[in-house]
């Protein structure tokens, strides 16, 4: 399976009372290189406010914000893929 490219944009959601979380949003779109959705992200949030991700089929195999890798551990990114509704669960 060819590896691909997407843009995730997080935000932090919630309020005092019950408290604050970061989510992880996604357009659909896929990307063939890194440098393609990273011109998306710039396109999206008009600065560096974005994270790029490589996919293979629905798993989400790293996440990197421009050139660094973020190294988010196996689970962490099974989360991230399936609150963008990129895996299945």
């Amino acid at each position: 399976m060819a590896a691909e490219w997407i843009t995730l944009t997080a935000q932090a959601e919630g309020n005092d009372h019950d408290g604050f979380r970061v989510v992880n949003y996604w357009d659909g779109r896929k990307f063939p290189d890194k440098p393609a959705a990273v011109a998306n992200g710039f396109t999206q949030r008009g600065s560096d406010d974005f994270n790029v991700a490589l996919i293979e089929g629905d798993r989400l195999v790293s996440l990197w914000w421009m050139d660094h890798d973020i190294g988010e551990d196996a689970a962490t990114l099974a989360d991230i893929a399936r609150e963008i509704g990129l895996a299945r669960t």
